[in-house]
């Protein structure tokens, strides 16, 4: 098995305010969570060679080539309980995400590998910030720095193609890297595990950035450095544990591990509360209350940055419901969310949430209703839901006279069309099978209209055809070719008449077809085949009302 590491870049983009923190939504598959490399760009490459014993006039350079993820390079990999075969540490993503990419490898080579992601940075916003975790492992042969393995970092502005003055950084194999472990399996490696570095993109809001993260084995062909990284799509603060149930237990606020210097402190009245990477406040401590914390990066890792959160009790925030035709489930995911993960909802009919709703996922009437969330210790919040309730459409239809045949009926006559709304005109009352002719209906029977207005809400009015036909009514040929045009042979009969039976022969006698539904035309098949042009007989058996027979028979012949 290859060795690993597991670089997490969980890029966590958050407003940062002394006054209130306002998350922003991610960029799209930032953390992988497609399962592919979806808005990422992938390089392959490789570094100049360095040749022993010959002078080194120039710096080594690495030459990329943009290319689609290749296997032993750019890796998608699907959460596991594997570790790493040099570190010892999980591959697991500590964000929970359910996959990290792989950059590079570990056969030397004088391979390089690169990924990048370019977003824009928000225009409307006060601040914003990139947080990555990392960690790395690289072969530390004791070259020259130059020809060392080696992982990089770069965030450019893409508007002046520059580093940030902050984040841009490369680690070069060497034994006196900060924070970095020698391997307890190979002695020569060298390994960091997971590290955190805090971006302030704040300079750059409403530009365009890139991340870049490359990877580079050494100049002599042998040695080598990899990665993996993880972008964590759960865009939340990095301050956590300020949702409150106050005075029931200690407030526990923690922040980013792997710093190195931790100052937390009271953001109004400056007094320090503590100095590593959590904090526990009492449980007197109330809501409002506000806390900073600064975090100190390793030299040369990030750049110092200054973290703001306050202390909040629970809130339900409801996204409004569009408005629906029939009904609305208010217990949709879509609608609650809160800024408490632990919360469970209940719903209910006034804002006291004192009368439950007894079927909160099929609310018919339009109104307020009322989410109540509510954590374990017993604090909670509501949220008020507004549903909307779209009336159906109206149709007043009244049948088309009675006409005698070959006279045709209109059916888009039998209502006073309104604005805004849509007719359509159905076989079927479920309005699946589309009638083609309207305007010119030959067949006694009932048809449907079908209304829609702009909500898409809908109603399905039913009209009757009332067509007099003098006893059996058969073409004499029809054009079975799929042309839509006389494609099937149409039955028209009197109400008075119930088919038992409808035969189509050939003429030695064999049946072709045979139905006691009128209505379920021949298409001029046999087994789903299609028969040859020529003349066929059709037989119908029935009675009248009063039960007399009634026995008919003629030719058709089909075209095609």
């Amino acid at each position: 098995m290859l060795p690993r590491v597991l670089v997490l870049i969980c890029c966590l983009f958050s407003l940062l305010s002394a006054k209130a923190q306002t998350g922003t939504q991610c960029p799209q598959n930032i953390g992988f969570e497609s399962g592919t490399f979806t808005n990422w760009k992938c390089y392959s490459g490789s570094i100049s060679e360095t040749v022993r014993g010959a002078p080194q006039n120039n710096p080594p350079v690495i030459t990329l080539t943009e290319t689609s993820p290749l296997y032993n390079q750019h890796k998608i990999v699907k959460k596991s309980d594997e570790r790493d075969d040099y570190g010892g540490f999980s591959l697991d993503s500590p964000n929970g995400s359910d996959y990290v990419i792989k950059l590079g490898n570990d056969q030397g080579g004088r391979g390089a590998e690169r990924v990048s992601y370019t977003l824009n940075v928000p225009a409307n916003v006060d601040a914003y910030s990139v947080i990555f975790n990392y960690a790395v492992v690289l072969q530390d042969p004791s070259h020259a720095a130059a020809e060392q393995p080696k992982f990089t970092v770069e965030i450019i502005d893409e508007t002046s193609n520059s580093s940030t003055s902050c984040g841009s950084f490369e680690f070069v194999a060497s034994g006196s890297l900060p924070g970095f472990k020698r391997s307890e399996f190979m002695t020569n490696v060298l390994y960091k595990p997971w590290s955190p570095v805090l971006l302030n993109l704040t300079e750059y809001v409403g530009r365009k950035i890139r991340l870049e993260f490359t990877t580079n084995d050494c100049t002599y062909n042998a040695h080598f450095g990899y990665v993996y990284l993880d972008v964590t799509e759960n865009c939340s603060y990095p301050i956590t544990g300020n949702i409150i149930c106050p005075g029931t237990k200690p407030i526990t606020l923690k922040s980013l591990p792997g710093f190195s210097e931790y100052h937390w402190f009271n953001a109004v009245t400056k007094e320090e509360l503590g100095t590593v990477d959590s904090l526990v406040l009492p449980a007197s401590t109330p809501v409002g209350t506000q806390i900073a914390v600064k975090l100190v990066p390793f030299s040369g890792l990030g750049c110092i940055q200054t973290l703001y959160v306050t202390l909040e009790g629970p809130k339900v925030n409801v996204n409004q419901p569009a408005p629906e035709c029939l009904s609305v489930d208010i217990t949709a995911s879509s609608i609650t969310s809160s800024n408490s993960p632990d919360l469970k909802y209940s719903y209910w009919a006034d804002a006291a949430a004192t009368i439950p709703l007894t079927n909160p996922k099929n609310i018919t009437k339009s109104g307020s209703y009322y989410i109540k969330g509510q954590n374990m210790p017993g604090c909670f919040a509501v949220g008020e839901v507004k549903v909307v309730i779209v009336e159906p459409p109206q149709i007043t239809v009244t049948d088309p006279e009675p006409v005698n045949y070959p006279q045709t009926v209109d059916i888009t006559s039998s209502y006073v069309p309104a604005a805004n709304l849509t007719y359509s005109y159905w076989k079927d009352p479920k309005a699946t099978v589309p009638l083609l002719n309207p305007t010119a209906v030959n067949r006694d029977a009932p048809f449907y209209i079908k209304v829609t207005n702009a909500s898409g809400c809908i109603t399905i009015a039913t009209v009757n055809a009332n067509i007099i036909y003098p006893g059996i009514v058969i073409p004499n040929t029809f054009t079975p070719n799929g042309d839509g045009v006389n494609d099937v042979l149409t039955v028209l009969m009197e109400n008075s008449i119930h088919v038992k039976s409808f035969k189509i022969v050939n003429k030695w006698g064999d049946v072709l077809f045979s139905t006691s539904d009128i209505y379920n035309y021949w298409d001029g098949n046999r087994d789903g085949k299609a028969l040859p042009v020529g003349v066929y007989y059709w037989f119908v058996d029935g009675v009248d009302t009063s039960q007399r027979k009634i026995r008919q028979s003629g030719s058709v012949a089909i075209l095609r």
